[in-house]
C-alpha cells in the first residue's frame, strides 16, 4: 500500500502502473510536495491482451492493428496521449512487428505527434 510513497522517496519522477485515466496526471504528494507523475495505460493498448494464449487463440496482427489505429485516432482527436504497451515476446514476431511498423507509419502521418519515452513525457509534465 506504500509503493507510490517509496518510489517518491527514492527520487522516482513517474510511475506507470495505474489503468485509471486517459491522460497523465500528477498524484497528490505528502505535506504539500508535488506528487509522482502517473502515466496510465489501458488494457486495449497492451499487446499481451491480443497475442497471449490466455484467452484462446491469439488475434491476428491485422485485427490488432485496426483496433490500435482506431484507439490512436480517437485519442489523438481528444486527449493526445497514446500509451502503447508492447512486449518482445508478443510483438517481436515478424508478422506482429510488421503490424506495429504499419501503426507507427499511421501515427507519423499526423501533425504534432511526439514519440517519447515515459521519462521524456514525465519530464515535460514536470516542467509545465
Amino acid at each position: 500500500p506504500h509503493t507510490i510513497e517509496y518510489l517518491q522517496e527514492l527520487g522516482y519522477l513517474y510511475d506507470s502502473s495505474f489503468v485509471d485515466d486517459d491522460f497523465p496526471y500528477r498524484m497528490g504528494g505528502e505535506g504539500g510536495q508535488r506528487g509522482l507523475i502517473q502515466l496510465p495505460w489501458a488494457w486495449v493498448l497492451d499487446d499481451a491482451v491480443y497475442y497471449s494464449h490466455q484467452r484462446g487463440a491469439p488475434a491476428s496482427p491485422a485485427h490488432v492493428l485496426s483496433i490500435w489505429k482506431e484507439e490512436f485516432d480517437t485519442l489523438y482527436a481528444h486527449t493526445g496521449y497514446f500509451m502503447l504497451v508492447c512486449h518482445p515476446r508478443y510483438s517481436g514476431r515478424l508478422t506482429r512487428a510488421h503490424a506495429l511498423e504499419k501503426l507507427i507509419l499511421h501515427i507519423k502521418n499526423r501533425k504534432g505527434v511526439w514519440f517519447a519515452t515515459c521519462r521524456e513525457v514525465a519530464q515535460w509534465i514536470a516542467e509545465h
